[in-house]
């Protein structure tokens, strides 16, 4: 079968992080193409069998009116030169225009994966055309069951599937009393991120939590403001930013805790992949996400959204007790076996063959 993932680049992200291991999962047994609408180096390391066809990098264009023309007939080429089979289109922001192009350039099955929080793909214009067109789609996937909740009265009910993102996890993972006095936070700094509230709580510590850092680990538009955010509460080397790093495996085998502070997730892969780590995680209880992860007090701590001062409460305790930490880091990796990732790729594979059945063989 030829099988076409289609998304927005390449770059350093957690949506472009799992496109890359679904590809090289698919390329095993299906001829895999990564379509992209930006020209970037990828990220994350593909397999030499899975294709990757990006733009000319003439087609970033002066201006965005001709930026999205030559990103479109980029597209509409690429889709109808490979024929796929399957084409799975990643990301809200470019549902509606890429199922249409796909299914125009001949496509013969299209299936949709919001990544955001879900009212991203039902707000303003978008969502209308969202609505629209993703009816051209065979299935369209959420990550969580809330998210699959908050859209069941804007998408077709027999369309919605859940499925969540694949995990990879560790055989071996640092023993709770090996790891460093670290508190560690991975993702894009800035916007709905928000690390600046973590920094505040991690300021406000007290007693032993002298002794910790709190490391933050990711690039983004915020960046700057945070490190200099950063220095209003504490100079020295107690608050670091690492920058984008290709494989975060080594900073959460590190640390003993994983603190997130994000407003609003699709599938808080970071967390998750904390979780499985073996990291002692602490989180805002945002949509979407972190409540199905986590189960407060047994494998971590869920914090109502916006209130720093339980936050800074429930993260002392974390930082005090190791018996809590050690609790937290053995039951974290047993619960994230659900998402342990040949399973969840495995179920995709299965979603292929029943609803494909033929199909290659029909080419």
């Amino acid at each position: 079968m030829r099988v076409a993932i289609v998304c927005v680049s390449l770059r350093g992200g957690g949506t472009e992080r799992i496109v890359c291991r679904i590809a090289n999962h698919l390329g095993l047994a299906h001829e895999t193409a990564v379509i992209t609408l930006a020209t970037k180096e990828p990220f994350f390391a593909l397999e030499l069998d899975v294709r990757v066809k990006q733009p000319a990098p003439a087609a970033a264009g002066s201006t965005k009116p001709l930026r999205l023309l030559r990103q479109a007939r980029h597209l509409h080429a690429s889709v109808r030169g490979f024929r796929p089979d399957l084409a799975m289109i990643f990301g809200e922001d470019i549902a509606a225009p890429a199922a249409l192009i796909a299914r125009s350039a001949g496509a013969k099955r299209i299936w949709t994966f919001f990544r955001g929080r879900p009212e991203r793909s039902i707000k303003g214009l978008k969502g209308r055309l969202n609505r629209l067109f993703c009816s051209l789609s065979e299935r369209i996937f959420v990550q969580t069951m809330a998210g699959k909740a908050e859209l069941s009265g804007y998408y077709p009910e027999e369309k919605l599937t859940v499925w969540p993102n694949p995990i990879e996890i560790p055989d071996v993972v640092n023993p709770s009393e090996n790891r460093d006095a670290l508190v560690v936070n991975v993702g894009s700094i800035g916007r709905l991120k928000n690390q600046q509230a973590l920094v505040r709580i991690f300021a406000g510590l007290e007693g032993e939590a002298a002794h910790w850092q709190l490391l933050f680990v990711g690039d983004g538009p915020d960046r700057v403001d945070l490190e200099a955010f950063s220095r209003t509460f504490l100079a020295g080397t107690r608050i670091l930013v690492a920058g984008e790093q290709k494989d975060v495996a080594d900073y959460l085998d590190r640390a003993a805790i994983f603190a997130f502070t994000s407003l609003s997730e699709g599938f808080p892969n970071a967390l998750a992949e904390a979780m499985a780590a073996g990291c002692a995680c602490i989180s805002y209880d945002c949509p979407t996400g972190p409540a199905e992860l986590i189960e407060h007090g047994v494998n971590g701590f869920l914090v109502e959204m916006g209130n720093e001062a339980r936050f800074s409460e429930l993260l002392q305790q974390m930082i005090e007790r190791d018996d809590l930490r050690a609790q937290f880091s053995q039951n974290a990796r047993a619960s994230m076996q659900r998402f342990q990732a040949e399973r969840v790729l495995r179920q995709l594979e299965e979603m292929i063959g029943t609803e494909t059945n033929g199909l290659g063989k029909a080419a």
